[in-house]
């Protein structure tokens, strides 16, 4: 009987193995013109995107994330459903700075950030984006009545009702609807 010894395989590896790191890294602040002060949370976009910023800021600027004495740094991101650019809207605005032209955003992007800004309650921004989605309605009138209505602005919610059941398409579906 032969003994036949059994050799782990081993499969060959080109490049030297590496314990993980156990250091977290926090990127810079962005979202602020000039902004020195230290990074000490990260938040992750949809998208991937991270971004480093200020527990305090979050807590100061905004009533959608905890407040600072009551974070414990676990060293991880904290995960948002907006993309990268409501993101860095959001933490924009969330500077002691002029703010951003929201006249200049695609209407698509001025809902999400309008909803976002909502979401996490960041009032310097909420009534500016009511401002700038009552003015350009017309150029998303579904979108801004969902806006409207889930929020409760019943003069923008008026305009783009009117706007969408004078819409030939839209005439055209009710039509269809028993």
């Amino acid at each position: 009987m032969s003994s036949l010894a059994a050799e782990p395989i081993m499969p060959e590896y080109t490049a030297e193995y590496q314990e993980p790191s156990t250091s977290y890294e926090v990127p810079p602040c962005e979202a602020g013109d000039d902004c020195n002060l230290p990074t000490d949370i990260v938040l992750r976009s949809s998208d991937g995107t991270r971004f480093g910023t200020h527990i305090r800021n979050l807590e100061i600027y905004s009533d959608g994330f905890p407040m600072a004495n009551s974070v414990v740094n676990s060293h991880e991101d904290v995960e948002l459903s907006e993309d990268s650019d409501v993101v860095m809207l959001l933490l924009k605005f969330m500077h002691h700075q002029p703010q951003p032209d929201l006249s200049l955003l695609a209407s698509k992007l001025l809902i999400k950030f309008a909803n976002a800004a909502e979401k996490y309650g960041v009032y310097c921004a909420t009534g500016v984006c009511k401002v700038m989605i009552g003015i350009s309605v017309n150029d998303q009138p579904f979108d801004a009545f969902l806006y409207a209505q889930k929020h409760g602005y019943s003069s923008i919610m008026d305009k783009a009702g009117k706007l969408i059941s004078l819409n030939p398409r839209t005439r055209q579906i009710f039509r269809l609807c028993p």
